[in-house]
């Protein structure tokens, strides 16, 4: 299912939901969309990646973290905040990929 991509309101935040499995390539397509939303924009954009309604494993995850942030090949240098209560959480505790209980926190994280 192709990710739900949204500005929030008229702050320089663009909201990703992600349902099902989810893959690099919509992943990348979902910030290609994105990047059309904030085309013009001056400054820092933020980006909440929601993945509460996602069935990707955490393989599934981790294998796109790689393709998308990972070293040569890499299709980009993005930061990320997840929302969702999730066990995944324990195996990100390493990386500066912050889990959010809820989307208003997610925004109050990256908003202030």
């Amino acid at each position: 299912m192709p990710a739900i991509v949204q500005q929030l309101d008229d702050k320089p935040v663009i909201l990703l939901e992600f349902a099902d499995d989810v893959s690099a390539h919509e992943v990348a397509d979902a910030y290609m969309k994105s990047a059309s939303l904030m085309h013009g924009r001056v400054g820092k954009v933020y980006h909440i990646v929601d993945v509460s309604q996602a069935g990707t494993s955490y393989q599934g995850v981790a294998t796109v973290l790689g393709q998308i942030l990972g070293g040569p090949g890499a299709l980009s240098k993005l930061g990320f905040a997840f929302v969702g209560d999730n066990s995944m959480e324990d195996y990100f505790s390493q990386q500066r990929i912050p889990f959010c209980d809820n989307l208003n926190d997610a925004i109050a994280r990256v908003a202030s």
